[in-house]
Order: structure tokens, then C-alpha cells, then sequence
């Protein structure tokens, strides 16, 4: 049986809604499930404006309440749901120039979150019928361990860390990931809230130093 018109997009939305209740329960701890909400247009706005910046409105979830953008600000977030014949799988055993679905996923959070001028990105996915998973720059886990010492990533399970080669690109990209229940259930947002409090210091820091050099050139 063909499938509706829309009915992929459809799903597409209710998934992204799905994830921004989730998200918004672990932000908060279990207090609050409107923090978060798909983008409008679910990040279309952002592309359609060509080279303006649409702020807060990159990728397919935004914070709707100022006490979530410390993760918006720090990770442009994308959202897949479907692909049931594409797999994690096809990014090691995939031939050399072949751009399998989760690759693309990839070269796209990678984009979306150059357009937004965040420092990272989260790509969440959902097969048919799976449990949601969300993949992430590996140096973003590396540093969210500096906060949260007692943790280790080996309590998350399932768990993996893939250096993957973009074809047409010098570059490797190393990403790691895990179940968005594990991600949610291990990783406390206060983590983030201090990896985005150091860089925006760090923004402040540069533009200080920019400032200082113009004025002393001029």
C-alpha cells in the first residue's frame, strides 16, 4: 500500500515534538516538558532566509523558555525518524566515495550547526520500531566529562565512538553516541549549563582581544 502524501512529514513532526517533551522532562528533572519545541517550520525558516541569521531558529528543536538556551546556544539539534533499511552499520562497511544516509544526517548537523555559529551538535534518530538514539562530536563528550567527574562514558550502554572519513573532505570526524534514554539518564544538564558558561567567556575573552587590537592599531 502507497504511503499518504505527508504522512512521512507527519511523523517526522510528532517524533520532534516527542523529543522536545523529552528533553525539556530531563533539562528540568521532571519538572517541566515545555521547555523545548520544534523550530519554526522545523528549521526551514532559518534556510529560507539565505544567509540571514534567524536567531534561535536552526535545526528542528529551540528553546521556548530563556532557561533552555544554554543547550540551544551550545548544540544545534536535529531530529530523524524513519530510515528502517539505513543503519550505523553502513557508516564502517559503506566503499570508499558512498554517502550513506547516517553520513549525510552527519554532513548536516555539521552544517546547520556552522549556520546557527553554535560550537556543537546533537543528531537525534529513530528507526521504525527502534529505540531513539542520539550521536554527538566526540570533543563535546570530552569536555562535558570535566564537569561530571564520577562519570565515565562506559556507563553508558550501549555506547560507541566511530571516527568516520567524509569523502571529498582531507578531515576525519570523530562522533560517539548512545540511546537517548541512556544520554538523558546519565549525563546531568548542569554539565552543559557550565560547558556553556566557559564558552561564552570564551566568545567574550576573544572579542575583548579583538578590541583591544583594533584600538591599539587605529
Amino acid at each position: 500500500m502507497a504511503k499518504k502524501r505527508g504522512m512521512g512529514k507527519h511523523k517526522g513532526n510528532a517524533f520532534e515534538r516527542k523529543v522536545s517533551k523529552q528533553l525539556s522532562l530531563w533539562w528540568t528533572h521532571g519538572k517541566h516538558d515545555d521547555i523545548f519545541w520544534r523550530t519554526d517550520t522545523s528549521g526551514g525558516r532559518a534556510t529560507i532566509r539565505k544567509g540571514k541569521r534567524t536567531y534561535g531558529q536552526h535545526g528542528d528543536i529551540c528553546a521556548r523558555h530563556e532557561s533552555g538556551t544554554a543547550l540551544t546556544e551550545l548544540c544545534t539539534i536535529e531530529c530523524k525518524h524513519g530510515y528502517v533499511k539505513d543503519s550505523l552499520a553502513d557508516l564502517i562497511d559503506r566503499q570508499e566515495r558512498q554517502k550513506p544516509t547516517y553520513l549525510k544526517f552527519i554532513m548536516q548537523a555539521t552544517k546547520e550547526k556552522r549556520s546557527a555559529k553554535t560550537p556543537y551538535w546533537l543528531l537525534i534518530t529513530q528507526r521504525t520500531g527502534r529505540e531513539p538514539l542520539v550521536l554527538f562530536p566526540h570533543d563535546m563528550l570530552m569536555k562535558l566529562f570535566q564537569y561530571q567527574s564520577h562519570f565515565s562514558f562506559f556507563n553508558l550502554s550501549p555506547n560507541f565512538r566511530l571516527t568516520i572519513k567524509v569523502p571529498d573532505k582531507k578531515e576525519a570526524v570523530w562522533i560517539a553516541g548512545t540511546s537517548l534514554s541512556e544520554f538523558t539518564r546519565w549525563i546531568n544538564p548542569k554539565c552543559f549549563i557550565l560547558l556553556h558558561d566557559k564558552w561564552k567567556h570564551h566568545l567574550a575573552r576573544k572579542r575583548k582581544q579583538c578590541y583591544d587590537t583594533k584600538n591599539s592599531i587605529s
